[in-house]
């Protein structure tokens, strides 16, 4: 493990989930390349985390398919899969329906920030992560845009659309 957040986080993991990180691959300099040509933006860390593990939801690795929730949340008991680079851009191709039509059944039972445009493609956002049940009620997403002044804002959007049952 190349970055010191998959070598730490390997100490905290079970044993079975240890052995399949470190079986993992990294993204070659050609799958960063395709994830470029889409978010020409992508943020180093990403990238960086990315070339130490490409995804970690049911990912082929040499003979090996791994399958390792990796990033945390607010909400302990709903950690995140990092996806792979061709998940990413398979995502950015194929994910037309916005945030509210995802999700519009679930609206009445949750907040959403008003800073968030629930009515924006899915694909026109990074999406980089998607809780343990695949992104049914959230995922790690990303916002890129260029502002007037040329500076690059980036904006780290958790969706949290919970199912909310009283």
């Amino acid at each position: 493990m190349r970055t010191t957040y998959f070598a730490n986080l390997l100490q905290y993991l079970p044993q079975e989930e240890q052995q399949q990180l470190q079986q993992a691959f990294g993204a070659s300099d050609a799958q960063i390349q395709s994830l470029l040509e889409v978010f020409p933006n992508c943020p180093q860390a990403l990238i960086e985390l990315l070339q130490d593990v490409n995804g970690t939801y049911y990912c082929q690795h040499g003979q090996e398919t791994i399958c390792v929730l990796v990033l945390g949340s607010d909400l302990g008991d709903y950690p995140y899969y990092l996806k792979s680079v061709e998940q990413i851009v398979k995502d950015y191709h194929d994910k037309r329906e916005t945030i509210y039509e995802r999700y519009q059944e679930f609206l009445a039972y949750v907040e959403v920030d008003e800073k968030i445009n629930m009515h924006v493609p899915l694909n026109d956002r990074l999406c980089f992560a998607d809780c343990m049940n695949n992104g049914g009620t959230s995922s790690y997403i990303l916002i890129l845009r260029q502002m007037k002044r040329g500076k690059l804002v980036r904006w780290f959007v958790m969706c949290m659309i919970l199912i909310a049952l009283r």
